[in-house]
């Protein structure tokens, strides 16, 4: 019989950890999540999945809860707990950087209290990249140790930029056993409507004439969420992957903003207007992972194709 783990995941309740709970279901889980990003409520899904024995669900705020009343005894924790979401960030600047920070010295504070850690995965961005790629024209894809820059102070996007670097720093000079993953548009079911693709799918839902699509010439490449989780549990649950940062994400099929809206609009079948509107909030122009030093630790990765993701995030979002 296989033995169960006992497993940490700080913001449980989110996008990649509800999916992340629900892989690792077999195991000994913790959830702590204080609901912010679901207004303070608990989805059918999330309702069912905390029922089962072997899973606790602590309603807390990260940033404020008393390390000393949490169990020493985690082998795993997975630190997923964020302020996200371009507007708003640009909306509370200040606070996501107080929020951002604070839970992350929370998250090692814990960490180092346990008696039996064996890693701690920290989820960052691959918004770390942009600066370099605009500014020293850094040549794509991405690669884990290029030289990272801010690209300007004064815009607030970059607050978020620098929540995750500092942590970075934070958990590489931890003495933490950590995983650092710079996430590459993890998408699917279940996640806010502000993320690329099921903001354009509740677009062309709408009964709106005209689907207002911005950006349209910067590009991304796109992970499905299970590939993203596949990524991540074999960097934790392999001993010998050490402590550094690894790109997490698809590097296969690059596709512009304005290409993905038509392949949206065909999918559904939509009559509407587009309209190509600029960027209006410093967008990074591509985001295109590097992922040789991930693939050499865990191997081969089956991605799923972007035509199967955007379909099952779009049934995702009639199921609700």
């Amino acid at each position: 019989m296989k033995r169960k783990k006992n497993i940490l995941i700080l913001g449980g309740a989110g996008f990649i950890g509800f999916y992340l709970a629900n892989d690792l279901a077999d195991n000994k889980i913790t959830l702590i999540d204080n609901l912010s990003k679901s207004k303070k409520k608990i989805d059918n899904k999330l309702k069912n999945f905390i029922k089962k024995k072997n899973i606790t669900f602590i309603n807390k705020d990260i940033s404020t809860i008393n390390p000393k009343y949490i169990s020493k005894n985690f082998e795993y924790i997975f630190d997923l707990a964020a302020t996200l979401g371009v507007q708003k960030v640009i909306d509370n600047s200040l606070e996501t950087l107080e929020n951002n920070l604070k839970l992350s010295l929370k998250a090692i504070d814990i960490a180092k209290k346990q008696k039996k850690l064996k890693k701690i995965f920290f989820a960052s961005s691959s918004e770390i990249y942009d600066g370099g790629g605009k500014i020293y024209k850094l040549k794509y894809p991405a690669k884990e140790n290029y030289p990272v820059t801010i690209t300007d102070l004064n815009h607030k996007r970059s607050v978020y930029v620098i929540s995750k670097l500092t942590a970075e720093i934070l958990y590489l000079n931890s003495g933490l056993p950590s995983i650092i993953g710079r996430l590459h548009n993890i998408y699917g079911p279940r996640m806010g409507l502000k993320h690329v693709v099921p903001e354009l799918i509740t677009k062309f839902l709408s009964k709106k004439k005209t689907v207002n699509v911005y950006s349209p010439n910067h590009t991304r490449t796109f992970c499905y969420y299970s590939d993203a989780i596949e990524i991540i549990k074999k960097l934790m649950f392999n001993s010998f992957v050490p402590t550094d940062i690894y790109n997490i994400g698809n590097p296969y099929n690059e596709i512009k903003i304005k290409k993905l809206s038509l392949k949206i609009s065909k999918f559904l079948r939509s009559k509407k207007k587009i309209k190509y509107i600029s960027d209006t909030h410093n967008s990074p122009s591509r985001r295109l992972p590097d992922m040789k030093k991930t693939k050499k630790y865990i191997g081969k990765i089956n991605y799923k194709d972007l035509d199967y993701g955007i379909k099952k995030t779009y049934l995702g979002l009639k199921l609700k």
